[in-house]
């Protein structure tokens, strides 16, 4: 009977052990993905802000068969034609 009671013992304890380890090990290669998802944000939000400065604020948006230009709040526009074209001149 103490024998019995014995290994019934370990055998909790080793799937015990074995739980924490398999837990361990999935928590640090979730670890290790957020960490790694972190880092492509970071990257993506600097491309963005490049972007940005280079678009001057202005925005594009297409709403179905529309298409916008939505100006930067203080900024207005103002249509002129040059080289044969219209163009949008940005205004303060």
């Amino acid at each position: 009977m103490l024998k019995l009671a014995g290994n019934t013992g370990m055998m909790l304890l080793g799937m015990v052990i074995f739980l924490f380890t398999v837990s361990g090990g999935t928590l640090w290669y979730l670890g290790g993905m957020i960490q790694a998802n972190l880092e492509e944000i970071r990257k993506q939000n600097e491309s963005l802000e490049k972007l940005n400065a280079k678009t001057w604020g202005v925005e594009f948006v297409q709403d179905g068969n529309r298409k916008f230009l939505v100006l930067p709040y203080g900024k207005s526009a103002e249509v002129i034609s040059f080289q044969g074209k219209e163009w949008v001149h940005l205004k303060e």
